[in-house]
């Protein structure tokens, strides 16, 4: 259908308009759809593709596209620049079978910004603007406002004034340097936006454009909505805070847990880990009864040749030492002391975890749901945080439960306020495990406020159930950043931790 049109040269009739773009939209929808990648075949049709362009229609390759009418126009009198009829962002799925190289404008420098000079109160009603944008677009404009991120830098940005203002296109090795008029553009070097007059400021072809580059989508809505803000009596309503995204914010507290990563990466001491050495009293974590008058733990017996006790056969159901037994049994209690110098602490570690929740008060224990496995995971977590609290209760301390909190990072916290963190396991204790951004974030922010309870053994036959508390981990392990976070080496690395298990009389 498109080789069709073409032939028809580049003045196209409103019905081969309609055409062009319902064919277009049914390819892209095609494209997007498929699962897996491309058909050979397919590829290579679409390569050579007959594309309507500011210099006719071609097949060949490099055809380009922006976003942005008025660069649009001024490139398209140097090179191809596609024109499907309609807004690209609806084709961005076709770009990369088409062949065809999208531009940026965003990625564009000023001509001479030096020339520029700053003007104080478009700096401010710049900012105004920014505030109200965002609130508005959270509101009214979930999509636009989740497809960009970086509202704190817009709203730093100055504004500066550049009569005749230009900007520099780069199309690629194989063409030069292509000087752009434009009423505004934000550099992202210069950490400004420039604009040509100060009325441009106010306009969609203006500062509109220049703001809604910066969106990875909905571009056109957002133009739009900046020139309304200037034709409402916006600085009367605009909010004091504006509301943010929630991607923006998962954004910002990934950033800053980035960064703090990185501090604390390069706090690290030199040097080789020091095993740890036979453990003499030492003072407990704040929130932890000393065990320094416990008598130790017996060692467990293990049957030559096996690396662990044995587990129970798959075909009889995997239980849980019941509770009640535990707490007939006498717990022993040890220390292990690092004995190596624990990573100091990042500097940013005492700001509060804004972005988290606080502790409900009376706890928030989550929902039970019955299940078909013999025992679930919060099984496990009942059993550790029931013997937690008896552990807590000799030292005169209360244990809420706050498993049922979204976003807290503890899964329960004491009357003291010191956040603990449980792992359970019915086996062995493993040797990473993972934290969630918001378990992060806490730990990062109470710093020696936070303990990590690593529990182990608590299925029946799986050897001595044990708790092991290790307050402020993140002095003691390496930290691994993926989706959520991995402490590795929990198992070998040494680590000032209070101990606790459970013997069976027998043993």
């Amino acid at each position: 259908m498109l080789k069709e049109i073409a032939q028809s040269g580049t003045q196209l009739q409103a019905d081969q308009q309609r055409v062009m773009l319902e064919a277009l939209r049914s390819l892209a929808g095609t494209v997007t759809s498929t699962d897996g990648p491309i058909s050979l075949g397919l590829r290579s049709k679409l390569r050579w593709l007959p594309l309507r362009t500011t210099l006719g229609w071609t097949k060949q390759r490099p055809v380009y596209a922006v976003d942005h009418p008025a660069i649009a126009r001024t490139l398209g009198d140097h090179l191809p620049v596609w024109q499907p009829g309609g807004g690209l962002q609806q084709f961005t799925g076709l770009l990369g079978v088409l062949k065809v190289h999208k531009l940026e404008a965003s990625e564009a420098g000023v001509v001479a910004p030096d020339s520029a000079r700053p003007d104080r109160q478009l700096t401010e009603d710049f900012r105004g603007a920014v505030c109200s944008l965002q609130d508005t677009l959270v509101r009214d404009e979930p999509d636009a406002a989740e497809a960009f991120m970086g509202w704190d830098w817009l709203m730093d940005l100055e504004v500066r004034v550049l009569p005749g203002l230009r900007i520099r296109m780069h199309p690629g090795e194989d063409h030069e340097v292509i000087e752009v008029p434009v009423d505004a553009h934000v550099d992202r070097e210069a950490k400004a936006l420039f604009v040509s007059i100060p009325e441009a400021l106010r306009t969609t072809r203006g500062g509109g454009l220049a703001v809604a580059s910066l969106f990875s989508a909905e571009r056109a809505h957002v133009g739009h909505r900046w020139r309304d803000l200037w034709e409402e009596d916006w600085p009367q309503d605009a909010p004091v805070t504006p509301l943010v995204p929630s991607g923006q914010q998962d954004h910002e507290d990934r950033e800053r847990l980035a960064s703090q990563l990185r501090e604390r990466e390069l706090s690290r001491p030199s040097g080789p880990m020091v095993p740890a050495q036979p453990s003499s009293p030492v003072n407990p974590p704040a929130g932890i009864p000393s065990p320094s008058s416990m008598p130790a733990p017996p060692s467990i017996p293990v049957p030559p040749g096996a690396g662990s006790p044995p587990v129970p056969p798959t075909a009889e159901p995997r239980k849980l030492v019941s509770l009640g037994e535990l707490q007939a049994r006498t717990p022993q209690a040890t220390r292990t002391a690092s004995a190596s110098q624990p990573r100091s602490a990042p500097s940013s570690r005492s700001r509060r975890a804004a972005s988290l929740p606080q502790p409900r008060q009376g706890g928030a224990a989550p929902n039970e749901r019955s299940g078909l496995l013999g025992y679930q995971d919060r099984d496990k977590e009942k059993t550790v945080l029931a013997l937690l609290a008896e552990i807590l209760s000799a030292s005169g301390r209360t244990l809420e439960d706050q498993r049922g909190l979204q976003r807290l990072g503890a899964d329960a916290v004491d009357s003291t306020g010191h956040f603990y963190e449980i792992k359970a396991h019915g086996g062995p204790e493993p040797a990473d495990v993972s934290l969630t951004s918001a378990e992060l974030t806490r730990a990062l922010a109470e710093g020696s406020n936070y303990s990590l309870v690593i529990a182990s053994n608590l299925e029946e036959g799986r050897g001595t159930p044990t708790l092991r508390i290790i307050t402020d981990p993140l002095c003691f392990f390496e930290v691994e950043s993926m989706a959520d976070v991995k402490l590795k080496g929990v198992r070998d690395a040494d680590a000032d931790a209070a101990v606790w298990q459970w013997p069976d009389a027998g043993v």
